[in-house]
């Protein structure tokens, strides 16, 4: 007999009880025939139609039957599973928060299992993303985040906006600790478009296999805002032909816009109605077909500029200076006849393109004569009379002699031009003489006689009745035994007997003739004493 020694003995024994404790864990884990058959990594996941998929992972030896049971027992789905694939999936039509288990069947004989439970899923909307073009709401975008552990499915989404609302189905899962977006389009709907001012309140409302879900957004609408950008006028001389208007929309809502031409609180003409939408500028312009308005020449003008929308106006001030008109006389001639002015003759310019009225007064020697009125057609130049053949009656009428100057005022479209024409009134002495003695004891001379010719050139009679003669300073009066007159290219010639002595040589002799003791006419000429 072999004796066995101790540490063969201990060594026996370990391998002997490795053996047990292999075979032993072999049937609790199912292992058999020498490999393991197991079921792990349960996972859920949506699937077609709401449901759910349960995918796991497995291993078996032989062709196995996999059942999922509810808490009761109840089987809610059963699959083969083939020892040559590890992976497989149960398509449920879905699952209540709970207890199962999943089951690997050999026969009648389980051979591993694996329970687990679901709370359910919770979905939420975390997030709403309104898309706005101008003012109207085209899309809103919404997120749901679902943070339980079954998956949710999204029916159909509804938003309201202001009383109106837009429904959009879906079926769009939302996975099992997973957030989703989803987008609601509203453009191919009723618009949803906002006109009126203020803060605008909506709504989103998410229908899901697991209950209503609701979300908001808010904006909030200042309303249309008008301004002028520019303002452009076009003048013609003193004549307002038309105006250019831009206007722009700075607000974040539509408007429509009336602009109109305003003065003293009277529209001078329609300038259009448009449609601005929010940030949009459009440009009107008047076109009637005459003149805006005819401001008067060298005055300063102005107009309002008035755009008025169903919630507020504007307006603009324009203020414009009119330079005075281009007019002027070109020639002026006063027509005498019979000692009586009878018309008076101009040629007048003017040079704007727009007629004037202009006023022509006549004065003669600072007093008024008469006033007329008269058109100056535009760009041109024109003979105008002022009496004349249209009437009988004389414009003026001297009653005194001397220089009488006429002037024309021509007065019109803020500016005035004149001119002046001189006649003279009067008479004149001519060929004065003196007759001299010598004397024989000294060297002077006697003056015995005086000559004279007086010829009236005006048109006004010239009468005196006294004659001066002034020599070497010594001054003798005649007067006449009557009063001379003389009439319109009259004359005469005097004879005055005098009895000066003066020296011999050349002196001045000065004639003045007076009427009541007024000068008439004065007039001086150099004589020379002879023997």
């Amino acid at each position: 007999m072999q004796r066995v020694r101790c540490e063969d003995w201990q060594v026996a024994v370990v391998a002997v009880i490795a053996v047990v404790v292999t075979v032993a864990l072999a049937g609790c884990l199912g292992f058999g025939g020498g490999s393991s058959q197991s079921v792990s990594d349960v996972q859920v996941a949506s699937a077609e139609g709401d449901g759910v998929a349960v995918a796991f992972n497995y291993s078996v030896t032989a062709n196995t039957t996999a059942v999922f049971e509810a808490s009761n027992g109840t089987v809610l789905m059963e699959q083969r599973l083939s020892p040559d694939s590890e992976r497989s999936t149960l398509s449920l039509g879905g699952l209540q928060p709970g207890e199962y288990e999943l089951v690997l069947r050999q026969g009648d004989k389980t051979i591993a299992s694996r329970t687990t439970s679901f709370a359910g899923a919770d979905p939420k909307v975390t997030a709403v993303s309104p898309n706005w073009s101008g003012n109207t709401l085209e899309s809103v975008v919404v997120t749901v985040q679902n943070n339980g552990d079954l998956p949710t499915y999204i029916r159909n989404a509804t938003v309201s906006v202001r009383g109106t609302a837009v429904t959009q189905s879906f079926s769009q899962p939302v996975p099992a600790n997973e957030s989703r977006q989803f987008n609601v389009s509203t453009i191919d709907s009723e618009p949803l478009t906002i006109t009126d001012a203020g803060t605008v309140n909506g709504s989103v409302e998410v229908q899901t296999t697991h209950g209503p879900l609701t979300g908001a957004f808010q904006r909030t609408f200042q309303g249309a805002n008008l301004t002028f950008t520019a303002v452009n006028e076009t003048w013609n001389g003193s004549r307002l032909e038309q105006v250019t208007v831009s206007v722009q929309n700075d607000g974040d809502l539509p408007t429509t816009a009336n602009v109109t031409i305003q003065r003293a609180g009277e529209q001078l003409a329609p300038v259009g109605t448009k449609q601005i939408p929010a940030g949009w500028t459009k440009s009107f312009e008047t076109t009637t077909a005459s003149p805006i308005y005819a401001a008067n020449f060298g005055e300063t003008t102005s107009f309002v500029v008035a755009a008025n929308a169903s919630t507020h106006r504007i307006t603009r001030d324009v203020t414009r200076d009119i330079p005075p008109a281009e007019i002027s006389i070109e020639s002026m001639t006063p027509v005498w006849e019979k000692g009586q002015l009878a018309a008076v003759e101009f040629n007048a310019t003017n040079a704007e393109h727009v007629a004037i009225d202009a006023e022509a007064h006549v004065s003669l020697t600072g007093t008024s004569v008469t006033t007329s009125s008269f058109s100056l057609p535009a760009s041109s130049t024109k003979q105008y009379t002022i009496g004349g053949e249209d009437t009988t009656d004389a414009l003026f009428t001297p009653t005194t002699r001397g220089t009488k100057d006429v002037k024309l005022t021509l007065t019109g479209g803020g500016t005035s031009d004149s001119t002046t024409a001189a006649t003279v009134f009067d008479g004149r002495i001519t060929s004065i003489s003196a007759t001299f003695a010598s004397s024989y004891d000294d060297d002077t001379a006697q003056m015995s006689a005086v000559n004279f010719d007086v010829q009236n050139t005006g048109y006004i009679p010239i009468g005196y009745d006294s004659a001066e003669i002034t020599i070497d300073g010594t001054t003798r009066t005649d007067f006449l035994v009557y009063e001379h007159g003389l009439a319109r290219d009259d004359s005469t010639s005097e004879h005055l007997s005098t009895d000066l002595t003066v020296s011999s040589g050349m002196h001045e002799l000065t004639i003045r003739l007076i009427n009541d003791g007024e000068t008439v006419l004065v007039e001086s000429a150099t004589v020379v004493t002879t023997g």
